[in-house]
């Protein structure tokens, strides 16, 4: 019966909420950032064909080189994988001086990132071939290991998390229409209880929070990534995005304010992320108070460095622990605010 009470309140929701603008721009807002982070990020680096090469590959070599692409002058090998593995489009070239002895002897190496697009990885081999002749060098590819972009893995948490929130903030503004509209009162004289009210809240924040999150994932182009690892994850991010949605609905008595109570509350969401990624090591400690913390670099171990449980385990189960203890902290609040009264 009680199942069957919150589940009939949550349909109500879900009903009455296609039918407010705002509700339906916040439903749709993760998709579309989605959509723009998928059209960025290929799009890094411009286009062309941009080669990085060695002071030592010869300046014959690489004024010829130039004839086809864009060339840039580095030092040493070291200074070459440093400058491929950076955000845009570029190959190395190098001469591997093991293969074939030292000065301007060795096979031709093509160091690439890994996560090149087709003419990237096939054009610098064909160039090389054009201005050499193919039976005068040795052409050999050296891939460094990266399968995707240095940004894409941090662009996918954001979102991750800006997903889970968006799930919260709906769920916030239906309790804010429960008041304007009255149901609030009339839901006192029904069987529903407090518990009861809180839970179905809850339940339809958490759910869209997670639906959100794998949908827009999937529609940045985040895959393939563990299913489970992400839920694990994503599960903390919706706690404590129904947590801030409680919030807002229980300060705030009506859309205005509900609007200046979000613009406060969604700060730790991304800043702290970001301030985990500028923060020097010795004081990361600072943050960790903070969930989103745990979730967005939890996140990151699966996105950019395809993890294992024994990585993300620790940060989804310290991530979930800090969401829940925010959650018991606010349960006075909200059981105060968001009891229903005949």
């Amino acid at each position: 019966m009680m199942m069957r009470r919150i589940g009939s309140m949550i349909g109500r929701d879900l009903k009455a909420s296609t039918r407010e603008f705002l509700t339906v721009w916040v439903l749709v807002a993760p998709f579309v950032l989605a959509l723009v982070i998928r059209g960025f990020v290929p799009a890094v680096g411009g286009a062309g064909i941009n080669l990085v090469v060695t002071s030592d590959l010869g300046a014959d070599l690489t004024a010829a080189l130039r004839q086809y692409a864009n060339v840039e002058v580095v030092p040493d090998r070291a200074a070459l994988e440093r400058r491929v593995l950076l955000v845009d489009d570029v190959a190395g070239v190098v001469r591997d001086t093991g293969a074939g002895g030292g000065g301007g002897s060795g096979a031709l190496l093509v160091v690439l990132q890994g996560n090149e697009q087709e003419e990237s990885r096939e054009l610098p081999g064909l160039i090389l071939a054009t201005i050499l002749g193919e039976e005068q060098v040795q052409i050999t590819e050296r891939s460094l290991g990266r399968q995707a972009s240095p940004i894409r893995p941090y662009m996918a948490g954001m979102l991750a998390l800006s997903a889970a929130l968006f799930g919260g903030i709906i769920m916030g503004f239906a309790i804010i229409e429960d008041k304007t509209a009255g149901t609030m009162s009339a839901l006192g004289v029904s069987p529903l209880s407090s518990t009861e009210y809180i839970a179905g809240r809850a339940t339809l924040g958490m759910s869209l929070a997670v639906i959100m999150t794998f949908a827009s994932l999937y529609i940045m182009g985040a895959a393939p990534f563990d299913p489970l690892q992400v839920l694990s994850l994503t599960v903390s991010g919706a706690l404590l995005a129904v947590t801030l949605g409680f919030i807002i609905g229980s300060v705030a008595n009506n859309p205005i304010e509900a609007i200046g109570t979000f613009k406060f509350g969604f700060m730790p969401f991304w800043i702290i992320p970001v301030l985990g990624l500028v923060v020097p090591q010795a004081y990361q400690f600072t943050l960790y108070w903070m969930p989103t913390y745990w979730i967005f670099f939890g996140y990151r171990e699966i996105f950019l460095n395809q993890a294992g449980w024994g990585e993300v385990g620790p940060y989804a189960a310290t991530a979930f622990g800090v969401s829940l203890l925010f959650f018991a902290v606010s349960w006075r609040l909200l059981r105060r605010r968001l009891t229903l009264r005949g």
